[in-house]
């Protein structure tokens, strides 16, 4: 039999969130106009989550019902505790024995799985249970910074050169906790482990933005801009970004914007300190003409991550003023080539574009897997 089990167990979750935050900060103004401003921040989420999960072994006794002698329909492992109930023939679960609770004992529910609303009110009690998943999110910030420009006596023709430093240091704290059957994969959750960790950072950077010329004929504006930032993270090690870009107006209501930068993503701390887990990996092929309409096709990957650091930009901003004024952007982004990607995110990035495409490109269909894969 093949059914969902929906009304075996409630597919409802519960959340409970409570979260904690808490800020403290000044700032000023300095005599020759530099702005200051310093502040501490304090954040924290307590979070449960409560999600009826099915135990497999009760589910497996459960449903391995037989006639006892007096006429009852009982659970077999309350006739023979050592009997070994059939289990599921996909290979998501094997048999392991009566792990949460003890055979024989007379606790065991049969389940009744033809028609729906058949499983009784006791038998879905015994099957699951809420299996609560606790975490806690908790992060500080001091900040220190100061903005200003560098007076008239290193003006440009188009203005003070403007410029923002500051100081930033930050700590992250997680906290992920499951219940020990999910840890021990005695549920058809996957065996979710705990995830505990942590790291801190300071970061230190420097702005600035210098405008070359202004309200001059056929040049409203042209300035450049730069920005670099240096982080110390307790987990990867220092790291360096920056960005540099220019800006163009001929006239008020058209301007052009140009930029090139280094940016990078330090990884979190559930990619840091989760154990090593696999995923499925889903992808649709709509040029396989033997299988139904979107019909997934899952393979099995393990986690990867890829990053573009090298990112140049372009676009083109038109303004318009008046009443009923609003503005109209366009990016153009270009990120790296396919061959800096992971195989597997590589291949569902191109089954992608071939979906867009529409299969109307000659040798794409299944015959020729190798120019999806």
């Amino acid at each position: 039999i093949t059914r969902d089990h929906a009304d075996v167990v409630d597919p409802v979750v519960r959340n409970n969130r409570d979260t904690y935050r808490g800020v403290l900060g000044f700032e000023g103004e300095l005599d020759n106009g530099w702005s200051y401003e310093a502040s501490y921040n304090y954040g924290r989420t307590d979070a449960t989550d409560k999600r009826p999960t099915r135990l497999n072994d009760r589910f497996f006794a459960a449903i391995d019902a037989v006639r006892a002698p007096n006429g009852q329909i009982v659970c077999r492992s309350d006739l023979n505790p050592t009997s070994v109930p059939s289990v599921s023939d996909f290979p998501v679960f094997s048999w392991s024995g009566y792990n949460t609770f003890k055979a024989g004992d007379g606790s065991c529910k049969p389940l009744n799985l033809f028609g729906l609303g058949a499983p009784s009110e006791a038998a879905q009690d015994f099957v699951t249970y809420d299996n609560p998943v606790k975490s806690t999110i908790k992060q500080q910030v001091w900040n220190a910074s100061i903005t200003g420009d560098l007076g008239e006596g290193l003006a440009l023709p188009g203005g003070p050169i403007g410029f923002a430093a500051g100081l930033e240091h930050r700590k992250e704290d997680s906290r992920f906790e499951v219940t020990e059957w999910e840890r021990l994969n005695y549920t058809d959750r996957g065996g979710r482990q705990n995830v505990v960790g942590g790291f801190d950072v300071t970061e230190g950077f420097v702005e600035v933005n210098a405008p070359l010329l202004a309200d001059l004929p056929g040049v409203e504006l042209l300035s450049l801009d730069g920005a670099y930032r240096y982080g110390d993270y307790s987990t990867v090690g220092g790291v360096n970004t920056w960005k540099v870009g220019g800006v163009y107006a001929p006239v008020k209501d058209i301007r052009a914007r140009g930029g090139y930068s280094r940016t990078i993503r330090a990884p979190n701390i559930q990619e840091l300190f989760a154990p090593r887990s696999s995923t499925l990996f889903s992808v649709v092929d709509p040029c396989d003409a033997g299988q139904p309409p979107r019909q997934l096709r899952r393979r099995r990957y393990p986690h990867g991550l890829a990053g573009h650091p090298h990112r140049p930009r372009a676009g083109l901003h038109r303004r318009q003023s008046g009443p009923g004024s609003g503005n109209l952007h366009q990016l153009h982004r270009r990120c790296g080539a396919d061959a800096q990607l992971p195989a597997p995110l590589l291949a569902g990035r191109r089954l992608l574009e071939h979906q867009d495409r529409g299969c109307d490109q000659p040798g794409d269909g299944p015959e020729h897997p190798e120019r999806l894969l």
